[in-house]
């Protein structure tokens, strides 16, 4: 059995389709492997839609928890920032492949995760607006030389 990092408490297991899933009762921490984090937080997503009106602000969640060991092999596990930030301050056990998170993080980073989709959205469509412009400024470039090379024909 597997015991919560924090307090020590035994995990409560369940199965998904996703995948495995361990969350604390007494903490609210959850215990997950890091490849279902993306699905989980896009299961979270639409929960989390109907509580935010308008752009959602991301707080900084304090991490004052200190080192914690894997629940599985007992290693100290590494804190790093969910996509690169300081924002989110995930533990995680590369040998196992296991992440923790806090309570209220998941939200977070499922915020995070839409936001930085969307984003990267917003980037790809001006990006493609950028190209149509200039593949049709490129288009009435040729066609205007087009014009000119006719007119000196006659």
């Amino acid at each position: 059995m597997l015991a919560c990092p924090r307090c020590k408490t035994a995990l409560t297991s369940t199965e998904r389709k996703e995948g495995e899933l361990h969350y604390c009762d007494e903490c609210g921490g959850s215990l997950l492997s890091h490849v279902i984090v993306g699905d989980v937080l896009d299961l979270l997503l639409p929960e989390l839609i109907e509580e935010f009106d308008g752009d959602p602000q991301f707080p900084v969640l304090p991490d004052d928890t200190g080192l914690a060991a894997c629940p599985r092999c007992q290693q100290i596990m590494q804190k790093h920032g969910y996509l690169e930030q300081d924002k989110v301050m995930i533990d995680s056990c590369l040998p196992c492949g296991l992440v923790w998170t806090d309570p209220d993080e998941l939200a977070v980073m499922a915020c995070m995760r839409s936001a930085s989709f969307q984003a990267s959205r917003d980037d790809l469509e001006r990006h493609t607006a950028q190209i149509k412009e200039q593949e049709e400024a490129g288009r009435q470039g040729r066609l205007l030389r087009l014009v000119v090379r006719s007119w000196r024909r006659f």
